[in-house]
């Protein structure tokens, strides 16, 4: 019953639905960059004395991160895991769950021209649903940048053919993805050229939903080891890229405070690979988050400890009631989970540490009150304090003048009285005044004789 209990917990909480009810973000900038693998990536950042990895730093110091996410539990490799970021779902049915809680596309190569993830994946599972169908159908523009082209099985699932009916209205049709560009260039291959497009349609027109993937760490992997200096130099050309990206939302006045940048990794690498999925070089990934409504220089699991667990060394199954931070952003547009998630099945992430409580101060306060009022010739003159301190009172005449001091000292907090009757006062209008904790109050008082 463990995955039911998680089930429901995960459900009832960042992809797509409010957080703390505020929409925090109108652009979200979904960043996977492909074989990133987080030690190396941590031990690059902290040893930099030259700047070749400051938008890391600024990721860290200005957002809210860990380098200690997960993967999929059974599989580490580029298009099985890039499908469970998409849509929330495990690659292979968990053992003890139901057998259409996973996606079950394996596939890690190009697809059949005819291939889509709902005619090659799970046979339970009539239809994938998608990130790019929760925000497409609640009418946000969307668009998937890929630099290896088997990333092309996303726009034949989610393409007019064969995406799902917009069941939302306005009806925008059954092509989720509304932009889908493939580019890579270079040996080993890399994204510069991918990267311009973004830029240019960042700049230009940009999707409200952007998924953005950048191949160079993997590419340097297989090409010269994890850890080599190739491998080190994707990582800087990755910096590069990020940092322009900020830079754009810092200068441009439809991005500045209004987006939220995520930066995470399929998996790792080890040697020149990462098929095993039990080596923790390979499941262990960083997950950083940035911008519009996140809590600066804040650990992910510090602010998530009532709904994930930080995993340590290990390897969590989809059973464990809390999760490891796994895939997900969605809510950062206030939007709903994806149809059949369970990875982080609400899509819900707290980026930011809760409101401090409101201390409610005290506030000072004084009444005053005259009874009988005409007085006949005398009257009771009663006033409260809010807490103790030093009381004037006293009766003057219209004109401003002083007639009498009725009270010239410290008073305790509470209800006071005192009885005013002058035989020498004519009749006429005076004015009863208290000065007490910084307030001056005063009422008319009317003798008749």
């Amino acid at each position: 019953m463990g995955w039911k209990i998680a089930l429901i917990a995960l459900v009832a909480v960042l992809l797509l639905a409010p957080v703390a009810g505020a929409q925090d973000a109108d652009y979200v900038i979904f960043v996977s960059v492909d074989g990133m693998r987080a030690d190396l990536l941590l031990d690059l950042v902290n040893n930099d004395s030259v700047g070749d990895f400051d938008t890391f730093r600024r990721l860290i110091d200005e957002g809210a991160t860990t380098f200690n996410a997960r993967t999929d539990y059974t599989h580490t490799v580029t298009i099985p895991n890039h499908v469970s970021m998409a849509t929330a779902r495990p690659v292979l049915q968990p053992e003890g769950q139901p057998d259409n809680v996973h996606h079950g596309y394996t596939n890690n190569g190009d697809p059949g021209a005819d291939e889509t993830l709902h005619n090659s994946g799970n046979p339970n599972v009539d239809y994938v649903a998608s990130v790019f169908d929760v925000a497409h159908d609640h009418g946000l523009s969307t668009a998937m940048y890929a630099s290896k082209s088997k990333f092309i099985i996303f726009d034949q699932s989610y393409d007019e053919d064969h995406g799902a009916a917009d069941l939302i209205l306005p009806d925008d049709g059954p092509d989720k993805i509304d932009t889908y560009v493939y580019m890579e260039t270079g040996s080993p291959s890399n994204a510069s050229n991918l990267h311009a497009v973004v830029m240019s349609d960042l700049a230009g027109n940009p999707a409200r939903y952007n998924f953005v993937h950048y191949r160079d760490p993997d590419s340097a992997g297989h090409a010269g080891g994890w850890g080599s200096e190739v491998w080190n130099n994707s990582i800087r050309a990755v910096n590069d890229y990020l940092g322009d990206i900020l830079d754009l939302i810092d200068s441009d006045i439809t991005f500045q405070g209004r987006t939220t940048v995520i930066v995470t990794a399929d998996h790792g690498g080890s040697g020149s690979g990462h098929g095993t999925a039990t080596d923790p070089f390979n499941y262990t990934i960083p997950f950083l988050v940035w911008g519009a409504g996140v809590e600066a220089g804040t650990d992910l699991y510090a602010l998530n400890a009532t709904s994930r667990q930080d995993p340590g060394g290990g390897r969590p199954d989809y059973n464990e009631t809390l999760q490891p931070i796994r895939h997900g952003a969605l809510d950062l547009l206030g939007l709903p989970p994806v149809s059949g998630s369970i990875i982080n099945g609400g899509q819900e992430l707290v980026v930011r540490l809760p409101p401090s409580p409101v201390v409610e101060v005290p506030r000072r306060s004084t009444t005053l009150a005259l009874y009988p009022n005409p007085a006949n010739p005398a009257t009771s003159i009663d006033f409260t304090l809010s807490e103790s301190g030093y009381v004037r009172l006293a009766v003057y005449t219209v004109s401003g003048r002083r007639v009498r001091t009725l009270a010239d000292g410290q008073f305790p907090a509470g209800g006071h009285s005192v009885q005013f009757r002058d035989p020498a006062l004519a009749s006429g209008v005076y004015l009863v005044r208290l000065e007490a904790l910084g307030i001056s109050s005063g009422e008319k008082l009317l003798i008749l004789k």
